[in-house]
């Protein structure tokens, strides 16, 4: 590369040039210098952004395609700059420190024919190179101009004819980390969007299909994803917090769910009230009676679930979580309430599906509370639906505001959130002791009150009425045909085997794995494959 100037020179622009060598200069026909036969020696110690300063030639802007509008704002723009190249030297006087004392016209004319030959994302990046090059001494910065040579800020937009609007705001750019003019400084993700995509991820988990050979996750057919949306509204609603909008959510869909798709086509055969009502839904325009259409939809998916784990049940064996949930049905409770009266206590025993619900549990859970009173009289009512809902309710109305602020996601967390709780075990077999001495009884049901006590003579009393202001009447023969002999036997849970299929628990903890609240520690995860493991 060819050094534009000679620093032992001794040809220097006096302090006051003379008028006539400026319009000597201005009026002279410039001829640029090819730097590509340049010596290899002329090249050392040259920095970065001379080299990118001496890149840019002639013949390499006139191959670049350009259209008409750009080509002539370009040469307007460099023939601007290069016509006002003597008005630098003029500029000289104006600086304390005389940076540019020392440069020649050919270097001045050769410095802004490269930058201005250059487009205005390659100046942006050049005046980048330059800034990071300088050297800052205190609040002055000294720009690096060839080689060895250092000019101010104003001498350095003089010398290449920047506008002072350029270059400040470019300076106010590359301190807040812009690099080039394409950079765009991206906005932080907000709360709520990091949200709305956890809620998709979630939703996607659970609802969609994955597929083994493509990574896309299918959602069942005739889904609309405005009723997804109005479903992520509703359970934000529920947990008060803030939602995104339509069309935000459906942007997040686009960019971060790429693989979530619905289903266009339906693998499987439908019944007529499903079409009916799928096809009354399509025809409708009606918002009212779209809703009620689609709560005739789900209540219907509800009743054939249903109605299908019921028949599926005694030929599979297996238990379904529909029915192991449902009290009403076969008495299928995993917690049991007790209400004890005289000590004011409510106690709650958990069963993991290890005994039948029957009523040898029920025994076994009275005779453990009955044992903490102490009392050799028992009283059991069967109150009407309205007291025992009172007192039950608000009872489970405590229990469910601690699942909202905690999460029970092991049985060791449900059995420490509820109240003077136990893990029920070590059961008697209460029901096969007494059932070959109990005498055949009838209308049991009808009364609502009885009472085991010992009158006088020792002997076991039975008593019992209707309503509470009734009299209490006695029972003529005992229930027991005599008192059975020894103690009862423990009864083996084998039951734990029959109503659970493990293997389809531990492909679903394997797929909630992530969705523990100690992901770090993988403590639940733990606990899980630990407890179907031994």
């Amino acid at each position: 590369m060819k050094v534009l100037f000679d620093r032992n020179s001794n040809e220097k622009f006096p302090h006051s040039p003379p008028t006539d060598l400026f319009m000597k200069i201005k009026g002279s026909n410039f001829v640029f210098q090819n730097l590509e036969n340049c010596s290899e020696e002329d090249d050392k110690g040259c920095n970065i952004s001379f080299m990118s300063e001496a890149s840019s030639t002639y013949d390499q802007n006139t191959k670049l395609p350009k259209s008409a509008g750009f080509k002539k704002t370009e040469n307007s723009l460099l023939k601007k700059a290069m016509d006002k190249s003597a008005d630098c030297v003029f500029e000289v006087q104006k600086c304390k420190q005389k940076c540019l004392k020392k440069l020649s016209m050919e270097f001045i004319k050769n410095s802004r024919y490269r930058f201005w030959t250059k487009d205005y994302q390659q100046r942006v990046e050049w005046f980048c190179d330059k800034f990071i090059e300088a050297d800052f001494i205190g609040e002055k910065i000294k720009y690096v101009i060839g080689i060895g040579n250092y000019a101010c800020g104003f001498c350095f937009k003089n010398l290449y004819k920047i506008d002072k609007t350029f270059y400040y705001k470019w300076i106010r750019r590359f301190n807040h980390g812009s690099i080039s003019s394409g950079f765009r400084k991206g906005r932080p993700v907000a709360r709520e969007t990091e949200d709305a995509s956890l809620w998709l991820s979630e939703y996607s988990q659970y609802r969609g299909d994955h597929l083994p050979v493509k990574s896309i996750i299918e959602l069942p057919y005739k889904t609309r994803k405005n009723d997804i949306y109005k479903c992520y509204l509703e359970e934000q609603t529920e947990n008060m917090r803030v939602s995104v909008s339509r069309s935000s959510f459906y942007t997040i869909w686009k960019t971060r769910f790429t693989n979530l798709k619905i289903k266009q086509t339906n693998s499987f055969s439908r019944c007529s009230t499903c079409t009916t009502l799928t096809t009354r839904i399509e025809k409708t325009r009606d918002g009212k009676e779209r809703e009620e259409l689609k709560k005739k939809i789900l209540a219907h998916n509800n009743r054939q679930m249903y109605k299908s784990h019921l028949q599926n049940e005694p030929s599979l064996n297996i238990s379904y979580q529909t029915k192991a949930i449902d009290a009403a049905n076969l008495l299928q409770t995993h917690v049991q309430g007790i209400i004890n009266h005289g000590l004011n206590r409510f106690a709650t025993y958990v069963d993991i599906n290890e005994y039948k619900h029957d009523s040898n549990m029920v025994l076994n859970t009275l005779l453990k509370e009955i044992y903490f009173t102490s009392v050799h009289m028992v009283h059991l009512s069967f109150c009407m639906w309205v007291i025992p809902m009172k007192t039950l309710m608000r009872h489970l109305v405590a229990f469910q505001k601690k699942l909202r602020k905690t999460e029970a996601e092991t049985l060791v967390g449900l059995i420490d959130l509820l109240p003077n709780s136990k893990q029920t075990g070590g059961l008697y077999d209460i029901k096969g002791w007494l059932e070959k001495h109990i005498n055949p009884i009838k209308g049991h049901t009808v009364p609502l009150h009885f009472k085991f006590s010992l009158d006088a003579t020792g002997k076991i009393c039975v008593q019992y009425k209707g309503n509470n202001h009734r009299p209490w009447k006695q029972l003529k023969n005992t229930l027991l045909k005599k008192i059975p002999p020894g103690i009862p036997s423990i009864s083996v849970p084998d039951n734990f085997n029959k109503k659970f299929n493990f293997d389809a628990l531990e492909k679903n903890i394997e797929r909630s794995k992530y969705l523990f609240s100690d992901i770090l520690q993988n403590t639940q995860y733990r606990w899980w494959k630990r407890y179907i493991t031994f």
